[in-house]
């Protein structure tokens, strides 16, 4: 599949290009423009990575939602830090597709990814989203 985000978007075409005109999905896209900047201080770019990541994994509409509401327990640290370890080749597109669309990562699973990804990014900032 090829993204479909291009460089002359902003981030309101991004979020209904992501998004689909799924409502949830909207939102977990608004939210991480609003916060991954704060909790991913290191990613290159900055409030758009995890967009930019959502696009070049071809996770749109409702599988944004799933991700966020049923694999992620509504963490968006979790969330940043699942799509920075398939970034980082922790985990697989696979393994998060499978995770999407089977609902079959256990929260272990999702907790090892993380740490995992936390011991490449120190600086990445868990506390932040579940203090919320």
């Amino acid at each position: 599949m090829k993204e479909r985000l291009t460089l002359s978007d902003n981030s309101l075409t991004i979020a209904t290009k992501l998004s689909e005109g799924n409502p949830g999905a909207l939102t977990v896209v608004i939210r991480t423009f609003n916060e991954a900047e704060d909790i991913d201080p290191t990613s290159a770019f900055g409030s758009y990575g995890p967009a930019l990541l959502l696009d070049s994994f071809n996770i749109y509409g409702s599988d944004i939602w799933i991700l966020f509401k049923d694999v992620c327990h509504e963490d968006m640290a979790s969330l940043i830090g699942l799509l920075r370890a398939v970034q980082l080749g922790i985990t697989t597109r696979t393994e998060l597709y499978r995770a999407i669309t089977l609902n079959d990562m256990t929260d272990d699973r999702r907790n090892e990814i993380l740490e995992a990804m936390y011991q490449i990014l120190p600086e990445f900032n868990f506390r932040l989203a579940k203090a919320e």
